[in-house]
């Protein structure tokens, strides 16, 4: 999915700062291992869809823009 090859081109350290990201706001459950598995993909659309952001997740743009937001 867009969503994944955007998530996959961060570092590293930067993803799993999105996931400490998404645990600390109650969307992500599991371990912080900056892969992008089915419990990253639930938390970044909840927390997309939750802010109004659930179109941007289709555009690469848009994607990076949600996952930019969840770390800086």
């Amino acid at each position: 999915t867009t969503a994944a090859r955007a998530f996959n081109s961060y570092s590293v350290a930067e993803r799993k700062e999105i996931q400490r990201t998404l645990r600390a706001w109650g969307y992500y459950r599991g371990s912080i291992d900056g892969t992008f598995g089915p419990g990253t993909y639930a938390a970044v659309t909840t927390y997309a869809r939750d802010e109004g952001l659930a179109g941007n997740l289709d555009t690469n743009a848009g994607a990076y823009a949600v996952y930019d937001g969840l770390i800086f």
